[in-house]
C-alpha cells in the first residue's frame, strides 16, 4: 500500500489505530495491546498519549518478516490470566462498539469466537485465555497462521448483521472507496 495501515485516515481527527482504540474502549475493554511494525513505534506510542491510553501496551514487533502469528504471539505474552483477548486487524477498522458486545462469551467459553455474516466469518475474533495460553505454549512455528493452529479448538460463530466484518483496506483503490467521499 506504501504507507502504514494503522495511521490511514479515519476521519478528519482520527487515524485507523485511534479509532479502534476508542471503540474498544467505548465497548468497555479495559486493557489493549497494540503490537506494531518498528517504522510506526513512534508515531503510534505519540497516538497513544494522546488518546489518554496510558496503562495500555505499546509491543515492538523488530520481526515482521516473521509474519502475522509471531506478532500475535508478542501480544498474547500481555494477556492477563482468565481473560479473553479480541484481534482485530489495523485493516479492518470497521468495528463497532455493539460488535464487541455480540461477541462477548459465556464465563464458561473455552474456545474462540468469529462473526458470521453471509455465511462467511470476519474481523475481529475472541479468543479465550485457555487457547491463548495453549497458543503461547506451542510457540512459532514458520509458516504457521492463526487459522491454522485455531483449528484444534472450538469454534462458536456468532451470526451478525454486520457486513463490514468482511471489510479489509489492503489497497489505496480500497481506502478511496471507502473514505476518499469521506474526506
Amino acid at each position: 500500500m506504501g504507507f502504514p495501515k494503522s495511521l490511514l485516515r479515519w476521519d478528519n481527527e482520527h487515524t485507523f489505530i485511534e479509532h479502534i482504540c476508542q471503540v474498544y474502549r467505548s465497548a468497555g475493554c479495559s486493557r489493549l495491546i497494540l503490537v506494531v511494525h518498528p517504522q510506526v513505534q513512534g508515531a503510534v506510542a505519540n497516538l497513544i498519549q494522546k488518546c489518554s491510553l496510558m496503562g495500555h501496551y505499546l509491543i515492538r514487533n523488530d520481526r515482521p518478516d516473521l509474519g502475522r502469528y509471531y506478532s500475535l504471539l508478542l501480544g498474547f505474552s500481555c494477556v492477563l490470566k482468565d481473560q479473553p483477548c479480541f484481534i482485530s486487524n489495523t485493516d479492518n477498522p470497521f468495528v463497532t462498539p455493539n460488535l464487541i458486545r455480540q461477541l462477548l462469551p459465556p464465563a464458561s467459553f473455552r474456545g474462540w469466537i468469529s462473526p458470521i455474516n453471509e455465511n462467511r466469518s470476519g474481523h475481529p475474533v475472541l479468543l479465550s485465555y485457555e487457547v491463548i495460553k495453549e497458543l503461547m505454549q506451542r510457540g512459532y512455528k514458520p509458516g504457521m497462521s492463526l487459522q491454522q493452529a485455531l483449528t484444534d479448538f472450538e469454534n462458536q460463530k456468532i451470526e451478525v448483521d454486520d457486513p463490514s466484518i468482511h471489510i479489509n483496506i489492503n489497497t489505496k483503490e480500497d481506502y478511496q472507496r471507502y473514505f476518499d467521499s469521506q474526506q
